[in-house]
């Protein structure tokens, strides 16, 4: 089969023009920067600063420049508890009470071989405590439904200035009697912070004197100090305090269920 041969000329190739070569037809790479459309840094307020609850963040990117066919986004290192859409570059994101501070996105867009990238840095508001206030148990506040043999997280704020370690005590009766449960003194303390003498077993350090504790919890029944913790069916809150009984101390605000 015969086939059409055109002569193009340099002008036509610097302009962008369709070109036929033997029958096929290929178009002339495009000119210009491929680039991203700047995203600003973003803040992150609380919807509810007493229990440390984020708003939460959404971001679209979008390139600017020539393109051929479609582009693809990716992010480095994303958040555990965020999303993110290579097609569309659709970012959500709802820091938790571990995610206060500086937080920095590192963007790509990849199209045609050609790679751009984008850094946006997200502040989360870091929690604080009321005046006089040394404990603020966070999660699990009430409400929350459970299996039996799960374990759950314990978060909480405290004041490690005035109360170096916490204890944390079971309730199976909606709060009318207490059971020692846990003290953050029994285990080697994971140290974020070399300066802070702190027996928290798990924590991040707000400023000179708040940090934020993290314990996990198996709810199984088990006997305590002789006091028996039985979970199945039960009313349970927890609380986080000074001592056993606690003299200092916050409580989940109402009872959580196990199933």
């Amino acid at each position: 089969m015969k086939r059409n041969h055109v002569a193009v000329g340099v002008g036509a190739l610097l302009s962008g023009a369709i070109m036929v070569f033997h029958g096929c037809e290929t178009t002339a790479p495009p000119t210009g920067n491929f680039a991203f459309v700047s995203t600003s840094d973003k803040a992150v307020s609380f919807s509810n600063a007493k229990k440390c609850s984020y708003d939460s963040l959404s971001i679209k990117l979008a390139v600017t420049g020539p393109t051929t066919g479609s582009t693809t986004f990716s992010i480095a290192s994303k958040p555990l508890n965020a999303t993110f859409n290579s097609t569309t570059g659709d970012f959500g994101w709802r820091p938790t009470i571990f995610d206060f501070g500086v937080t920095t996105l590192v963007f790509s867009a990849e199209n045609n071989g050609a790679v751009v990238r984008d850094t946006v840095a997200i502040t989360a508001a870091k929690p604080t405590l009321d005046s006089g206030e040394v404990y603020r148990l966070l999660t699990p506040n009430g409400g929350e439904t459970y299996k039996y043999g799960d374990s759950v997280t314990l978060v909480w704020i405290q004041n490690y200035r005035q109360k170096m370690y916490a204890e944390l005590e079971v309730s199976s009766d909606n709060g009318r009697g207490w059971c020692y449960y846990y003290d953050t003194r029994q285990a080697a303390p994971h140290v974020d912070a070399d300066t802070i003498p702190t027996a928290i077993k798990y924590y991040r350090i707000v400023n000179d004197s708040i940090a934020v504790g993290r314990s996990r919890i198996a709810l199984t029944d088990r006997d305590v100090a002789d006091c028996p913790i039985t979970f199945m069916g039960a009313q349970m809150r927890f609380h986080v305090g000074d001592q056993y009984p606690p003299r200092i101390y916050d409580a989940s605000d109402t009872v959580f269920t196990i199933q």
